[in-house]
C-alpha cells in the first residue's frame, strides 16, 4: 500500500436478508482515495450510497446483514486498519418478531 492512500475499498458487497429473500444493496464496489483527494458518491435515491458509507465506517447493523470484501482506512502513514472482511451475521432476527400486539 502506498503511504499516500487514505482509504482502500476492494470488492465490497452488502446484502440484507429479508422475508422475500436476499437483497444486495451494494455489489462489488472497489475504489481508493489518496490523501488530499476528494471523492463524491452520487446516485439516485435508494442506490446504496448510505449503505456503502455506513459499511465502510463499520456502522451498518449486523443483524440480517452480510458484508464481504474489505475496506482499509489509513489512520496515519504507519498504521492501517481493516474495517470489515467477510463478516457475516448469525441467524436472522426479524424486527417484527418481538412486537407485542
Amino acid at each position: 500500500m502506498s503511504d499516500d492512500k487514505l482509504l482502500l475499498v476492494k470488492d465490497l458487497t452488502t446484502t440484507f436478508a429479508t422475508a422475500g429473500g436476499d437483497l444486495t444493496a451494494v455489489a462489488h464496489v472497489s475504489f481508493d482515495l489518496d490523501r488530499n483527494e476528494t471523492l463524491g458518491i452520487v446516485g439516485e435515491s435508494g442506490s446504496g450510497k448510505t449503505v456503502l458509507s455506513r459499511t465502510i465506517m463499520g456502522l451498518q447493523p449486523r443483524v440480517n446483514t452480510t458484508v464481504t470484501g474489505s475496506s482499509v482506512i489509513m489512520a496515519s502513514k504507519s498504521s492501517a486498519r481493516v474495517r470489515r472482511r467477510s463478516v457475516q451475521s448469525g441467524a436472522p432476527k426479524w424486527p417484527w418478531s418481538s412486537r407485542t400486539r
